[in-house]
């Protein structure tokens, strides 16, 4: 991620990122690896938290704007979702 970031960077400055990255498995929760559940999170949680953290770094302290965006949705329910906005 790191390296398509510089990537991106060497044609132009980043001025917004979006992380919509998903790997679903489908069938019954009782019956989830965990090993399977890890992968989705592993894509999901902690491959967005990594890819915020880079483009922030890189907006940093110039280009970042007073409004930050984290949100999340659920695919079992698309009522349900979680977002952050951080107003500086």
């Amino acid at each position: 991620m790191v390296n398509i970031l510089d990537r991106l960077e060497s044609i132009g400055p980043v001025e917004v990122g979006v992380h919509n990255a998903g790997n679903a498995i489908w069938g019954p929760p009782l019956e989830t690896k965990t090993t399977d559940f890890e992968a989705m999170w592993r894509v999901g949680c902690l491959g967005g938290f990594i890819f915020g953290r880079e483009v922030a770094r890189r907006m940093l302290p110039t280009r970042l704007r007073d409004d930050h965006l984290l949100r999340g949705v659920s695919s079992s329910s698309r009522k349900s979702s979680i977002c952050c906005i951080r107003r500086r």
